[in-house]
């Protein structure tokens, strides 16, 4: 078989292809030869007359390659796209010409976003995501002024008022609030126009309530919530009399053989008088002789 083409004093040579084989059937196009495959244009053979293209390295050009043959995807038999070999992660999009091309895969963190002309790999900004709300439970906040939030004051939150910083709905009772140094029966009680203590409701602050209704319940006697006692405790023989405040006071029992007896002022425990008697003003009776 021939490797040279003569005539019309050109002489090409072909001893570059006659002997690549190609893994597929030959085909009898008219006008294409398969690549990789003899070529023989001797007269009678199938290949004779057809016309032959050379690339620029001197091997057959691509456009005579018969398109039923096996063939890349990016390849020049397709002139839609532009050539290219696959490489992991790529994508092919239709590119400004109009063609298929191959884009490699973006930095780790891109995603792939339409300018509204073409798929582009970028960083997404703050505009790309729509508006919406995520569990605290879900936020990072690793690195962040977040991780401290727990026991950030007040001042610590910018623009953010007390009131706003505490405008969702909670128990007054429970782990959102904490308290120290509280005395048990104690209220929060108002003690002026923006102003309130911890303290004891008093008597005026039941509006409506008298003083005898506040005290339905059993009390004992000489105790704090009378005001007009001496706060005592009953001892049996004990006597009650009004002291110099003047308030009722426990007045203790005298010891034995005293008799009880007036100073003008207060009663006192005496002894009796001497003679053993004691004189009884009386009309009819005299004691003593």
């Amino acid at each position: 078989m021939g490797t040279k083409v003569s005539g019309f004093g050109v002489e090409l040579d072909f001893s570059k292809h006659v002997s690549q084989r190609a893994p597929h059937a030959h085909r009898t196009a008219k006008f294409f030869h398969i690549k990789g495959a003899f070529i023989d244009v001797s007269t009678g053979a199938p290949d004779a007359g057809k016309p032959i293209k050379l690339d620029s390295s001197g091997k057959i050009d691509s456009s005579m390659y018969d398109a039923g043959a096996n063939h890349n995807l990016l390849s020049a038999v397709h002139p839609d796209t532009v050539v290219g070999s696959p490489v992991r992660g790529d994508l092919i999009v239709g590119n400004a010409t109009p063609k298929w091309e191959k884009i490699a895969l973006g930095t780790t963190g891109k995603f792939l976003r339409s300018d509204g002309s073409d798929a582009l790999w970028v960083l997404l900004v703050a505009g790309d995501l729509p508006s919406h709300s995520h569990a605290w439970g879900d936020v990072s906040k690793v690195g962040s002024n977040l991780t401290d939030l727990v026991t950030r004051t007040h001042a610590g939150l910018q623009t953010v008022t007390e009131n706003q910083h505490h405008n969702k709905v909670h128990a007054i009772v429970g782990t959102a609030h904490t308290a120290s140094g509280l005395t048990v029966g104690y209220v929060i009680r108002a003690s002026g126009a923006t102003s309130f203590v911890w303290a004891q409701l008093q008597h005026g602050d039941l509006g409506g309530v008298t003083i005898d209704q506040h005290h339905a319940r059993d009390h004992d006697l000489l105790q704090a919530t009378h005001p007009d006692t001496l706060a005592g405790t009953v001892v049996r023989g004990d006597l009650m009399v009004g002291n110099s405040t003047p308030k009722w006071a426990r007045f203790g029992l005298g010891a034995i053989g005293k008799i009880l007896s007036s100073d003008g002022t207060d009663i006192v425990w005496i002894d009796p008088p001497a003679g053993g008697g004691v004189a009884v003003p009386h009309p009819f009776l005299f004691i003593g002789y």
